[in-house]
């Protein structure tokens, strides 16, 4: 473990956080293993969202608990993630996601846009 803890504290201060974080989340309670878990989340969340990579953007917020520093990313995130699932057509998950940033401008469109889908999709089906 302590390897692994110093591993990690290098990657920490390269600002590789994406592996630094893959690290601290393995070690759990190792040393103050949790209280650095938020301050790297925070680094690779903002990482992710450049990429484009909301759904995984979202994973991490729910598992640092979406802290106040980031938290316009995950309503961002939340939104364009649902965006995505519309067009891949996975309308009842983009209503869960549009259902978590009610206040984005364009939710409302984004939500007619889901809930057509999935009744069209539903009548298909029978």
């Amino acid at each position: 473990m302590h390897k692994l803890y110093n591993a990690s504290l290098t990657f920490l201060d390269k600002q590789d956080y994406a592996k630094a974080y893959s690290l601290f989340e393995k070690l759990g309670d190792y040393k103050d293993s949790r209280s650095k878990i938020i301050p790297v989340g925070v680094g690779y969340v903002k990482l992710l969202f450049d990429d484009k990579k909301y759904g995984e953007v979202i994973v991490v917020m729910d598992n640092i608990g979406n802290p106040e520093e980031c938290s316009e990313y995950y309503t961002e995130s939340c939104y364009y993630y649902a965006v995505e699932c519309n067009e891949n057509g996975d309308y009842s998950t983009a209503l869960v996601y549009l259902n978590k940033c009610d206040k984005h401008k364009g939710v409302e469109k984004q939500k007619k846009i889901a809930k057509y889908g999935y009744v069209k999709d539903n009548r298909n089906s029978s």
